[in-house]
């Protein structure tokens, strides 16, 4: 689940507005990499939305960090903005800071993200990522504060009675990092009633990514999340 997941991407509320969440999930996954090492993760979120398109907020989870597994917080700081292309286009321009906290790795891992999507509806989108200062660890080595890239589509089409689809593709380009860029992406469904969310995920990968992090992996995973929005 990422920080951006929670916010509209329809037209700006008429009025300034809050919303948040609280989700619990069997594992947390971003891009391919289980960031919890497949154990139970806690979130939540808050955010602010203008009326111009404008929005800021903070976004939290439990993690465990390859290679070290021990249990830290990763808090995210997020603003941009979000704007209408005709009717039913619209478009993100966004700025996300990475931060670890409670972590006792002996460098820092915080990273910087400047993204810009376009999407249709709340059906399709499509999104451009850039990291100019990542910092990793996998097992062909150490990269301190290197650019990286990451191209990714997402979709969902609603079925009846609060079901939906939804998959997920990206390609994460890591190659100025470790050497070697690899593909992930996801087939779920999900079921939405009122304020809660019910989601249930199967994750792949390429092979590359075996090479980069191992057992930290989430190919061929099951997760299950719950997410409460307020």
């Amino acid at each position: 689940m990422l920080a951006l997941a929670s916010l509209p991407v329809a037209a700006p509320a008429a009025e300034g507005a809050w919303n948040g969440s609280l989700a619990l999930t069997s594992d947390y996954v971003l891009r391919g990499i289980s960031q919890s090492y497949g154990k139970l993760a806690y979130q939540g979120g808050l955010a602010y939305h203008d009326r111009a398109g404008w929005y800021a907020g903070t976004w939290a989870s439990s993690i465990e960090p390859f290679p070290y597994g021990k249990r830290s917080v990763e808090v995210d700081g997020f603003a941009g903005y979000a704007w209408l292309i005709g009717q039913h286009w619209n478009a993100r321009a966004n700025y996300t800071r990475y931060a670890t906290v409670f972590d006792k790795r002996r460098v820092s891992y915080d990273y910087d993200e400047v993204s810009v999507s376009l999407g249709y509806e709340d059906r399709v989108a499509a999104s451009l990522s850039w990291q100019p200062d990542s910092t990793g660890y996998s097992l062909l080595g150490y990269a301190h504060r290197r650019p990286s890239w990451a191209w990714e589509l997402s979709g969902r089409q609603p079925l009846a009675h609060g079901f939906a689809l939804t998959a997920s593709a990206g390609y994460y380009d890591t190659r100025q990092l470790y050497g070697a860029g690899y593909g992930a992406g996801s087939l779920g469904l999900s079921f939405a009633r009122r304020h809660a969310e019910v989601t249930v995920n199967r994750f792949f990968t390429n092979s590359i990514i075996y090479r980069l992090f191992d057992d930290a992996t989430a190919d061929g995973e099951w997760v299950a999340s719950l997410v409460l929005r307020f």
